[in-house]
């Protein structure tokens, strides 16, 4: 599908925000509702779009976030394909995907407490513990979230904030529930979501203002289809040497400043930060690493890199009560 520049305005604003209406979307390209609709829908005809769902900062609703690596050994594609699947259809799994370099699955779940993951590895050892050669298991503290800026040039903009408060905030069922429809697809109306979770359209967005007010609602985004825009998913792992305060900080004002790097992710594990980056050329990912190699030249003391393919995002994997 070719875009010309105002497609990527478009698709740049659906990712900053998906539930924006069209007509705002439309009025600073000069497009009426209607045209902006036309080209969403063919977005979605072409498989640019692949779903929106809701962003949030989890650890406000009591959660904790736990990235586990894995290096399969003794596979076929199917059963690659059936470890995937596992953990797409997995109800604690927030986020999974493929990886090409020294490790091969990248996996996220959601959980109350230490003990779940416990069990949730016991059971991942029961199943698939035979093709599982090495694995790491990591702890989320702090990842900020960065707008794409890389698709329409712009070298900075919001950033969203995955990290831990001192106050839990309690949700109700009818917040829970439309916490679940939000993660399914952030495009539905606030009609239709009144209307699945059997309430007024009115409540539906006092309820969605007060979770963004309260933080847990960070914002709407797009996930788009990398392959068929061109776009490349890449990984950094790094390990440093005195990384003390003003170092972290230096480090994550370096990846906010940068349009590529749409994610930074601070751990409690083997790794110390992970960077994720989207780019439009190889060239461009090693010129970036090149940048970061350089301007932290004296904190750096090892690195890897993966190439990932998305499999799932859902902030909230879990059933409607």
């Amino acid at each position: 599908m070719k875009l010309d520049s105002r497609d990527w305005k478009i698709l740049y604003n659906l990712d900053k925000n998906a539930r924006e209406s069209a007509k705002k979307i439309g009025k600073p390209l000069r497009l009426s509702k209607e045209a902006v609709s036309y080209r969403i829908r063919n977005y979605e005809k072409e498989g640019v779009i692949k779903n929106k769902y809701v962003v949030l900062n989890t650890p406000t609703l009591g959660f904790l976030h736990y990235k586990f690596l894995l290096k399969l050994q003794d596979v076929t594609h199917e059963k690659e394909e059936k470890i995937i699947d596992f953990f797409v259809r997995h109800p604690k799994v927030i986020w999974c995907v493929k990886a090409y370099g020294s490790w091969d699955l990248s996996v996220s779940y959601l959980v109350k407490n230490v003990s779940e993951i416990s069990e949730l590895t016991k059971q991942l050892n029961l199943k698939y513990g035979d093709y599982i050669k090495e694995r790491s298991i990591s702890q989320i503290i702090e990842s900020p979230t960065y707008t794409k800026e890389y698709l329409i040039g712009n070298k900075s903009g919001d950033e969203f904030q995955y990290k831990e408060i001192d106050r839990v905030v309690d949700v109700d069922k009818l917040e829970h529930n439309l916490l679940v429809e939000l993660s399914r697809d952030a495009s539905q109306t606030n009609l239709e979501l009144a209307d699945k979770l059997k309430t007024s359209r009115d409540v539906v967005i006092y309820r969605i203002k007060q979770l963004v007010k309260k933080g847990v609602i960070q914002t709407f985004r797009t996930s788009l289809n990398y392959e068929k825009l061109g776009i490349s998913y890449y990984k950094l792992m790094f390990n440093f040497l005195n990384f003390n305060e003003d170092r972290e900080k230096e480090f994550f004002e370096f990846c906010k400043n940068n349009s590529n790097i749409v994610q930074a992710i601070k751990y409690a594990g083997p790794w110390e930060i992970e960077v994720e980056i989207e780019v439009f050329s190889e060239k461009e990912f090693y010129e970036l690493l090149f940048e970061l190699r350089q301007k932290f030249s004296k904190i750096i003391r090892s690195y890897e890199i993966l190439k990932l393919e998305d499999k799932k995002m859902n902030y909230y994997p879990f059933k409607k009560r």
